[in-house]
């Protein structure tokens, strides 16, 4: 699942939170990769 959640959200066009315009959650600093990731999977989690 965890897998399967990394590549969904490697598709996506995610808000920068500079108030940048959307970019794709791969250009992002690996940082925040990793806090969007973890706050993905922690919303999966409470469902």
């Amino acid at each position: 699942e965890y897998y399967h959640l990394k590549s969904q959200i490697e598709s996506e066009l995610v808000d920068d939170v500079d108030g940048e315009p959307s970019k794709s959650f791969l250009d992002l600093p690996k940082l925040q990769q990793q806090l969007k990731l973890k706050d993905r999977l922690k919303k999966y989690c409470q469902k």
